[in-house]
């Protein structure tokens, strides 16, 4: 018994999840033909195995550590064109170079295991695994922000960010919503307003007061 996953890869041969979300729920013949002939077959991605030749591998005991599970399952499961088994590493430094390397392609992220973790059926051990994403950060200004509308039309809408140029400037990178609740932004909404001025942060010459930058 295998725990796999359905993965559909792309004309570039990464995963994508976007096309396989496209090719599923094709239930008419001429649908899933269809589909088939636009996205390709997908590819069942063993990760974990279960039970091999009567032994329960979700019992207690050295033989059922990640470690051994995988390989036993990589002597049992040969790789072919729609099945395939998902590769691993099993040292600190291969897992940095790989989630780096995961970045780096854009991929979704990486799943962080313990070697001698066992196989909980139908509980996750919130020690036992870790599911690793790659985000990107920056640091920001607040420069301004923009009227609301709607149920925030007597509060600011969004910010306006920027980031420094390198000279003592700004440029202008976009908005973004605050994540504040509703008295949150009632108060964030008076400090923005008493800092309110008519020249343009970005250097741009001065703009008109009501614009909320």
């Amino acid at each position: 018994i295998l725990d796999t996953e359905i993965v559909l890869f792309g004309p570039d041969g990464l995963p994508s999840f976007k096309l396989l979300q496209q090719r599923m729920g094709k239930q008419q013949p001429l649908e899933i033909k269809a589909a088939l002939a636009e996205f390709g077959p997908v590819t069942l991605m063993a990760f974990d195995l279960l039970h091999a030749n009567g032994v329960d591998l979700t019992d207690q005991g050295e033989r059922c550590q990640l470690i051994n599970r995988k390989e036993v399952l990589q002597v049992l499961v040969t790789d072919g064109p729609r099945l395939k088994v998902t590769p691993h590493v099993s040292s600190g430094a291969e897992g940095v170079a790989l989630f780096e390397m995961i970045k780096g392609l854009g991929q979704e992220g990486a799943m962080a295991k313990q070697k001698k973790g066992l196989y909980r059926q139908g509980k996750r051990d919130p020690h036992a695994w870790l599911k690793l994403k790659p985000r990107k950060r920056d640091t920001f200004v607040v420069c301004g922000y923009t009227h609301g509308t709607g149920a925030r039309e007597a509060t600011f809408g969004a910010i306006v960010l920027g980031k420094p140029d390198g000279n003592g400037g700004l440029i202008h990178v976009g908005r973004a919503g605050s994540g504040l609740d509703a008295v949150g932004v009632i108060e964030f909404d008076k400090k923005l307003k008493a800092m309110a001025t008519t020249v343009n942060p970005f250097g741009e010459g001065k703009i008109d007061r009501k614009s909320g930058v």
